[in-house]
This record gives C-alpha cells, structure tokens and sequence, in this order.
C-alpha cells in the first residue's frame, strides 16, 4: 500500500449555517466565532499529491477522523488490484 501523511485541518466561513449543514460551530483557535468545515486528506509521498479527501461537519474533533480516510483508501486500492 503506498505511504503518505493523513492529516485534517478546518476551513472557516463567514455563511450563516444550520444545525443540519457541514458548517457548524467547532473548537477554531483563530476564530471561534466562524462556521466551520473539517477536510481530512491523504497524499501520496514524496509527491504531496491528494489521493484521498473526506469532508464532515465542523464540531467534530480530530481523534476518529483519520480512520475512515484510511480505510476507505484501502478498500479502494484492494477494488484496483
């Protein structure tokens, strides 16, 4: 399987949400005040090309995450071969 980083990180917004969309409240450090959305990605090395992304709603953390990148990614790659 190739080998990457998996990180995720926060996207802030300034659009009015509600309490069913991706963009809800989170823990933001710079804006707390802000909508937000949370993008986990996986790339590929040495390349840092994205070959895996999964968007969730903003007041999820980051523990859990990762997982479902991965082993979607996974099975994915299990389908190619």
């Amino acid at each position: 399987m190739p080998r990457g980083p998996v990180d995720a990180t926060t996207i802030s917004d300034y659009h009015e949400g509600n309490e069913d969309g991706l963009l809800q409240l989170g823990r933001s450090k710079d804006h707390p005040e802000l909508l937000q959305v949370r993008l986990t990605m996986a790339s590929l090395e040495p390349l840092g090309l994205p070959i895996a992304t999964d968007v969730v709603s903003g007041e999820q953390a980051d523990d859990g995450l990762h997982a479902p990148v991965i082993d979607g990614l996974a099975l994915t790659l299990n389908e190619l071969s």
